[in-house]
């Protein structure tokens, strides 16, 4: 949930009438089970937004937006999007004679228990610019930021924000109800608030390549089996969310590989690939051309296919393949082939489909694993000519 829409949620509680909560707002982020790890487990970057671990209830992928404004010739004014409550964010800072370059790193950013620490001075040729780093705990990030929201909503809470996986159990005593009795729980929420469908998520997750999105998609399969498939049409089509007006059953990581390793042995005749996570950055994990083109193959012939293929960017145009017509201008694939793109330390690959000039349709897969491919990028030229080569037929 984006902090946007995490407003919205707020404003749709206090609009149902609710200004002042006398206890706690209790988070439950119960249906993703042991999901969080180490953010510097894969390249040592902790602060990189895509280092984020998922959670149950992940509010702005636990990553906070820095604007800084010059303010005079030594300093810069820093602005914070979105707002931590009871966490102290630094308004100026001091600046340098530098290159801007990575400012989020060259910043030294430390999250300490109380606020946030900027280790070292700003480079003064930022001027204005936005950068953002990732919160250390999905918990307390979402806690803290439902707290601000709904105190600049002008709302007021006399408890705290708690998020937690176990059921709440109340430690604090409650107040005299003046001789009546509490009401008993609604079976309904007074406020519902569905995510967008899973069109919109895979269209930002392939355009953007939103890996702690990708992980919270992936997690949330381990409930699909136990949902009929018009509530699935539902999640794909419209506004509904798979979760909406029940209590999901708790996942994970093996219950959700679990699952789309049945499913890959029901629909398809290739070998699963080999999955330990849903992250795009994952260094044991593996697929091969043939897995990936059965699956592309597949989706082709969907119901779904034509909401699958508008999520891919298209080469030269949009998405993760925009560069194409930069490395290859004369390319006949520009415009005509809807692509993702991965890249890892001695990886780079490109999958999708490609539109030849015949009016013939391909599926392409182009994956390059080597050692001595040490920049990735310097071998994407050997997978622009192969789209440009299939776009020609």
């Amino acid at each position: 949930m984006t902090h946007e829409r995490l407003k919205q949620l707020l404003y749709k509680i206090q609009s149902s009438g609710i200004h002042h909560i006398d206890g706690d707002i209790i988070i439950d982020s119960g249906v993703f089970k042991n999901v969080s790890k180490d953010p510097a487990a894969f390249d040592n970057s902790p602060l990189r937004p895509y280092n984020a671990s998922p959670d149950g209830f992940l509010v702005n992928f636990s990553t906070i937006g820095i604007k800084s404004y010059p303010l005079n010739d030594d300093q810069a004014n820093l602005t914070y999007t979105p707002k931590l409550a009871n966490y102290d964010l630094p308004s100026i800072i001091n600046t340098r004679s530098a290159a801007c370059g990575q400012a989020r790193y060259s910043l030294a950013p430390e999250w300490q228990t109380k606020q946030l620490v900027l280790n070292t001075q700003l480079p003064n040729s930022c001027q204005e610019h936005a950068f953002y780093v990732a919160y250390p705990d999905a918990k307390d990030f979402a806690a803290r930021v439902i707290a601000a929201k709904w105190q600049e909503l002008g709302n007021t809470l006399s408890g705290s924000v708690i998020t937690q996986e176990a059921p709440y159990i109340t430690t604090k005593s409650t107040k005299s109800t003046h001789g009546l009795a509490a009401l008993p729980v609604s079976p309904l929420p007074i406020v519902s608030y569905p995510s967008l469908n899973l069109t919109q998520q895979i269209y930002d997750i392939n355009h953007f390549s939103n890996n702690v999105m990708t992980e919270q998609v992936a997690l949330s399969i381990g409930v699909y089996d136990k949902v009929d498939n018009k509530t699935l049409d539902k999640a794909i089509n419209g506004s509904h969310s798979l979760y909406q007006f029940g209590t999901p059953t708790a996942t994970s990581y093996p219950v959700a590989l679990h699952t789309i390793n049945q499913w890959w042995q029901t629909n398809l005749s290739t070998p699963p690939p080999h999955l330990t996570n849903g992250s795009g950055l994952c260094r044991d994990c593996t697929i091969t051309a043939a897995n990936l083109s059965e699956l592309l193959t597949y989706a082709y012939s969907h119901p779904s296919f034509n909401a699958y293929v508008n999520s891919l960017g298209i080469a030269g145009v949009s998405g993760t393949i925009t560069a194409h017509s930069e490395r290859l201008p004369e390319s006949a694939a520009i415009g005509r082939a809807w692509i993702k793109t991965g890249t890892l330390n001695n990886v780079t690959s490109m999958a999708g489909y490609v539109k030849g000039l015949s009016g013939q349709d391909y599926v392409v897969v182009g994956l390059i694993n080597s050692e001595q491919a040490h920049n990735a990028y310097t071998a994407r030229p050997v997978l622009d000519a192969m789209l440009d080569w299939t776009a020609q037929h």
